[in-house]
């Protein structure tokens, strides 16, 4: 027999001595609590609303009510009681005055939810779980193109707001602008040939979760077959690149791409150039400075803010910030400096700053080899700026965790510092400004000179100069792979490489030949292009690879 009376339930589950949920003293205030209105294959809505304090984002659990049963063979003497258990949780993405919308993120197997039955009670410590990104179909009927004519991509996918994707492109014919993208957009270019062509795309979001999708796309190809001598390749092997002589490069938090050319001699000139793929499909060149510009870090765009460019000027021991307008690859005022002209030594002074980068949140850091430090500054943004100190960390020294050559540095995705020893031939790793950990790289003799960090799994690539490659270590020293070589003749080849950086796409850009080329690999450090870098030896061997 089941028993429908509330006041016997209450009684009942008392006198077996279970625990109800109440609050602890009269004072405390009541959770947040609401009832399932209806329960769909997508979401479910809640009897309560903006009104009663439910904001979006935050999860509830859903609770089954206490049952209790009255076992028949005991004359009713001996109930049998079902506690109160929670079987799901939900997250508001939706909200109205009086009603939620929540969706499902957590299920007991074999339960079902049903309306009306369910307590919903708010759960302010609980922390969703990483959703796996969705591609959803957009319903366009996509006609064949002629040869040659581009078809633009724009793919809808849903995922967490602020989740950071990376979308990788690949097609069974044709040509595609980028192979890695920040946002679910590209451009394909339809081949020659006629016919259907695959097109297929991985979304990857920061919790490793992976969605693919597939779509055909088609060619109408040429009219009477191919021109003559035609070569269906699309790709070119010459000594230019694109970017000119490379001092180094940077990139912003949705995939601009900045590319510095110091100046080489009197006469000349430091320009930056600037690539905005997703606005504008050429380069941008603006003359900087007249004096020696070596390293470059670009501080992300902000809404209502274009960013900033922070330069590293060997000359006079400075770093220059420039600000980034609304018209892309012009600056909006003289240069910020930041340090004390001609250098010197203690906080706020460089006395040989070899290699800067930006952090997470926007601060600059500054590796100074002559101090064997690193030094920190929060740069405020707008026509206000101003760059302040807030603090140095690093130890010289020979033994652990201690700084005796520094010669690059790199932040990864959780605010952990990295920075290369070459003289010891380790990488130093600071969290919270102390030094916690060192793993060993290279081999005795070899000469190592640039650093990068992965902004996903945070594995550490170190950039070997004298064997003309670069390595990928975990964080705890494991040696995971390499990328490029001293193979003669292939496009991998790196003969003298200078720096080393990662884009937020995980592709890895090696600027080689001290600036006349620039290198991608992926990931897992396989070889993507090449541009400049035709090599002349006793007999013609083209070393360049696929241009872009």
């Amino acid at each position: 027999m089941r028993v429908e009376n509330r006041a016997l339930l209450a009684c009942l589950i008392a006198s077996a001595s279970l625990v109800c949920l109440a609050s602890s003293s009269a004072s405390a205030a009541e959770p947040l609590e609401a009832r399932l209105l209806e329960v769909t294959a997508t979401a479910t809505k809640l009897n309560k609303g903006s009104v009663a304090g439910i904001k979006v984002g935050q999860i509830f659990d859903l609770y089954r009510e206490a049952e209790v049963y009255l076992l028949p063979l005991t004359n009713g003497k001996e109930p049998l009681v079902v506690p109160q258990k929670r079987i799901a949780q939900v997250q508001v993405f939706s909200v109205e005055p009086s009603t939620a919308l929540a969706r499902l993120i957590v299920k007991d197997e074999g339960v079902e939810l049903v309306a009306k039955e369910l307590r919903a009670l708010l759960n302010p410590t609980a922390v969703a779980p990483n959703r796996k990104p969705e591609f959803v179909d957009d319903g366009v009927k996509r006609n064949p193109v002629a040869w040659g004519q581009d078809v633009d991509l724009e793919l809808k996918v849903s995922n967490e707001p602020g989740d950071r994707v990376v979308y990788t492109w690949s097609t069974t014919g044709g040509r595609l602008r980028y192979a890695r993208t920040l946002l679910p957009r590209n451009t394909w270019t339809a081949p020659p040939e006629s016919g259907d062509y695959t097109l297929t795309v991985s979304a990857l979001d920061s919790g490793d979760n992976e969605a693919r999708t597939t779509l055909t796309l088609r060619s109408a190809g040429v009219r009477g077959g191919l021109p003559s001598r035609f070569l269906p390749s699309g790709r070119r092997y010459d000594g230019k690149s694109r970017y000119g002589f490379v001092g180094d490069v940077s990139f912003g938090n949705r995939g601009e791409l900045l590319t510095l050319t110091p100046k080489q001699g009197w006469g000349s000139t430091t320009q930056i150039r600037f690539a905005v793929p997703w606005r504008y499909p050429k380069l941008f060149t603006r003359k900087v400075e007249d004096r020696y510009l070596s390293a470059v870090a670009m501080l992300g765009v902000e809404r209502g803010d274009y960013g900033a460019v922070f330069a590293l000027d060997s000359d006079r021991n400075v770093v220059l910030r420039y600000d980034l307008n609304s018209g892309w690859g012009t600056f909006g005022r003289p240069p910020l400096v930041i340090g004390q002209l001609g250098g010197g030594e203690g906080n706020a002074r460089f006395s040989e700053p070899v290699d800067i980068c930006v952090g997470p949140k926007g601060e600059l850091y500054v590796l100074d080899a002559g101090q064997r430090c690193v030094q920190m500054f929060e740069v405020s943004r707008g026509k206000s700026a101003r760059a302040q100190f807030l603090v140095s960390f690093g130890s010289p020294g020979e033994e652990k965790n201690e700084l005796k050559r520094p010669v690059a540095i790199a932040v990864g995705r959780d605010d952990v510092v990295h920075v290369l020893d070459a003289e010891r031939r380790v990488v130093v790793m600071y969290r919270d400004f102390r030094a916690f950990s060192e793993i060993s790289v290279g081999e005795p003799e070899e000469v190592l000179n640039g650093i990068a960090v992965d902004p996903f799994d945070s594995s550490i690539w170190v950039l070997s100069k004298s064997k003309g490659l670069v390595r990928r270590y975990a964080r705890n020293g494991q040696l995971l792979g390499e990328a490029g070589g001293a193979n003669a003749g292939v496009p991998s080849r790196l003969e003298a490489p200078k720096r080393v950086r990662v884009s937020p796409t995980r592709e890895l850009w090696v600027v080689d030949r001290e600036g006349n080329s620039l290198v991608r690999f992926d990931s897992e450090g396989r070889f993507v292009a090449r541009t400049g870098g035709v090599e002349l030896g006793s007999r013609l061997q083209v070393a360049g690879g696929p241009q872009w």
